[in-house]
């Protein structure tokens, strides 16, 4: 990669220190829940984040030869039916960190939050290599910069939704990506360019793009149309489209061939979720575009930001379902003072590539007057985006041009003297503070102890179990802010039972449902949604699935679970949860 400049070259002590203060105070304000009780309280919430972490159990099954996980593509849930694991992400370039921490002995649970650290933190340091050594800034604004995109705000707010966690993978490989373009333009020391390394990084950049593709839809569906609208972007600025021609001029030939490369290692996932959505269908396009980015959603930051109520007193909060997922700000300072920073910055091609992209994606995104939105072409012409049932998401990239703009704003802030250093120690601080959220987190120990208990009531001659929870009269905690009893919790627990006791399930809760399953109301009572569903309507059900894939009805156990045994089942919903009545995907 590019070298830093000279008066970089040996930083002070201080300044050496500045990636692992950062890395640290994120670490701290992210997990402090989970690092201050030694990992006794889990901030993996019982809907989308269990689930998540239960498809990275299964990856770990099916890697240490487990049965029931043989496999990969059929993971032991709704029974008997095979190849649900392309309803939703894989994460299989993503769980090398989840891995090791298995083998070390560490508990399923713990293990995942383990990883959620090790995913942070890997997107924090692949912003620190591409702001420290592509874009050559200092160690202090490489740092904050890197903060924003690993721990900053667009960040954080998805600790619901963990799978957007994993895209560290396309973060170095725009890291690589830079490092290429570098390669290739004469340096500011006047060296000669090294176009060998460009054909290095080049390769870097694919296999990391490759390993995204296998880690999480949604990030690596944003990071190409964020990628195209970059490179639109670049072909349309004189000083971008020089070092973009003279990438291809002087390798042409073997971008092809990794980007056949890259495709080559892409394409069983993308025959395996084709085959899904040729199955199970798509959402339609009024759908997709109903849930487009408001301009609000751009600098809204979330109801668990510590701004929220100067937000909410702005008019910035997104009053909508699944209001949570279009919280895509980064605080109104910050997002300020990175716009000024671009602006500083307007005659490096970095800066210029950074706002015009930014620009593109706002306006791509948007639904224009007439309900027009260009979001219809990237839905039909990019491949596996009908599949893309929350677009507002794509807001999460945004941290990586406020990252940009924010590093050159700092970087030019030390170079004026006292005075800019005195207004950096002002602002950085209230900028930092804007990336913060309230955490919420949970017993990790009772849903463990819960999970033993459930899974030595599994019949292991049953061919599998169906988990049907019901009220059994107990109070319920008021704390738990209970309003309706949704089925998303219970199907997730199931799914962990099945992992804990090593055996099949007919539960479930992927992106899609196979064919033919009614069998997602599970909960009985009068506080669950659909209350008036009886035992009798659920053995409707369990007959039907059974004759349908030829299962004898006998050799499936109905496990039924009273609702005070159930821990983490009846819990609020939190920011950014895309809600129990739609499963995440």
């Amino acid at each position: 990669m590019t070298p830093v400049d000279d008066h970089d070259a040996r930083p002070s002590a201080l300044a050496a220190a500045a990636p692992w203060l950062l890395w640290a105070l994120g670490l701290g304000l992210v997990f402090h829940p989970t690092l201050a009780s030694g990992f006794a309280r889990d901030q993996i919430l019982p809907r989308d984040p269990a689930l998540v972490a239960s498809i990275f159990e299964h990856t770990w099954a099916w890697l240490t030869g487990a049965p029931h996980h043989d496999d990969f593509w059929s993971p032991p849930i709704f029974f008997p039916a095979r190849l649900v694991g392309g309803y939703t992400d894989t994460v299989l370039g993503a769980a090398p960190p989840y891995w090791l921490a298995r083998a070390c002995g560490v508990p399923p649970l713990v293990a995942f939050q383990l990883w959620m650290l090790a995913a942070t933190s890997l997107g924090y340091l692949a912003g620190w290599l591409l702001l420290r050594r592509v874009l050559a800034l200092g160690p202090w604004p490489a740092a904050v910069g890197a903060f924003l995109f690993g721990f900053g705000s667009t960040r954080s707010v998805h600790l619901t939704s963990p799978q957007l966690l994993a895209c560290f993978w396309g973060l170095f490989a725009l890291a690589a990506l830079g490092a290429a373009l570098n390669a290739v333009t004469p340096r500011a020391d006047g060296a000669a360019p090294r176009p060998g390394r460009g054909r290095l990084w080049l390769a870097v950049a694919g296999l990391c793009g490759a390993a995204q593709a296998w880690s999480a839809f949604y990030p690596t569906l944003f990071l190409t149309v964020v990628l195209l609208s970059a490179a639109l972007a670049a072909l349309c600025l004189p000083a971008p489209r020089a070092r973009l021609g003279a990438l291809v001029r002087a390798h042409g030939v073997w971008l092809l061939a990794v980007a056949a490369g890259t495709l080559a290692l892409v394409w069983p996932l993308a025959a395996g979720h084709r085959a899904v959505v040729d199955t199970v269908g798509s959402p339609s396009v009024p759908k997709i575009l109903d849930r487009l980015p408001d301009a609000a959603s751009w600098l809204h930051t979330g109801t668990l930001s510590l701004f929220a109520p100067l937000h909410a007193a702005l008019g910035l909060e997104v009053e909508r379902d699944f209001g949570g997922q279009y919280a895509n700000g980064v605080g109104l300072l910050t997002s300020l003072l990175a716009l000024l920073g671009l602006w500083g910055a307007r005659r490096r091609p970095a800066a210029q590539v950074t706002f015009g992209a930014t620009l593109i994606v706002m306006l791509v995104a948007a639904r224009w007057p007439g309900g027009f939105s260009p979001w219809r072409f990237v839905y039909h012409g990019l491949p596996g985006a009908e599949a893309l049932r929350f677009p507002m998401r794509i807001g999460m990239y945004l941290g990586v041009a406020a990252a940009v703009g924010f590093g050159f704003w700092l970087q030019a802030r030390l170079r004026g003297g006292r005075a800019g250093v005195a207004l950096a120690l002002v602002l950085v601080p209230v900028c930092l503070a804007e990336q913060v959220h309230e955490q919420v987190s949970y017993d990790a120990r009772g849903y463990g102890q819960a999970l033993e208990r459930l899974a030595r009531r599994v019949d292991r001659d049953a061919a599998a179990f169906y988990l049907l929870t019901f009220d059994d009269g107990a109070p319920i905690d008021a704390g738990r802010d209970v309003l309706t009893v949704k089925p998303k919790p219970s199907q997730v627990l199931a799914m962990w039972v099945a992992l804990t006791a090593g055996h099949p399930t007919l539960n479930g809760s992927y992106g899609r449902k196979p064919p033919g399953w009614n069998l997602s109301g599970n909960n009985l009572g009068p506080l669950a949604r659909g209350g008036q569903r009886t035992r009798a309507d659920v053995e409707v059900d369990l007959a039907a699935w059974c004759a349908r894939h030829a299962l004898d009805r006998a050799s499936v156990q109905l496990l039924e679970v009273p609702w005070s045994e159930l821990p983490w089942t009846f819990v609020p919903k939190s920011d950014g949860d895309a809600d129990g009545d739609e499963d995440d995907g």
